[in-house]
């Protein structure tokens, strides 16, 4: 199997288990994230449709590092695998840290709203 194959399912298992055992953030369950999965993938075919398209490719791939299998609009699919990857990755991570803010930021009350917490002397 290709490097770049091998390396896309390297990145796809451990970005999965990363949030599975690690981050835990929750995300696989949240309609929001496949949507935001979907609209990034949505702009992701025209892009790396355009600078792989066989006819005049823009970015080259060498055949003999990935699988060759390409889809929407020629696009490698290993481009896909690690768009998933960094995309969950940082929706992950993100989502968590959201969830660790001991200042209330990602809390439910907006900031215009908040007031200063006042320390007597």
């Amino acid at each position: 199997m290709p490097w770049y194959t091998i390396m896309t399912l390297v990145a796809m298992a451990a970005v999965v288990a990363l949030e599975l055992l690690v981050v835990r953030s929750g995300i696989f369950r949240s309609p929001a994230y496949w949507i935001a999965l979907g609209i990034c993938f949505l702009f992701q075919i025209p892009v790396d449709g355009w600078l792989t398209k066989l006819s005049s490719p823009i970015v080259i791939y060498n055949s003999e590092v990935f699988s060759d299998i390409r889809i929407f609009w020629s696009s490698p699919i290993e481009d896909w695998g690690f768009g998933f990857a960094l995309m969950t990755l940082a929706l992950s991570i993100w989502v968590r840290l959201g969830r660790n803010d001991p200042a209330g930021v990602h809390g439910s009350t907006p900031a215009a709203e908040r007031t200063p917490e006042v320390t007597g002397a």
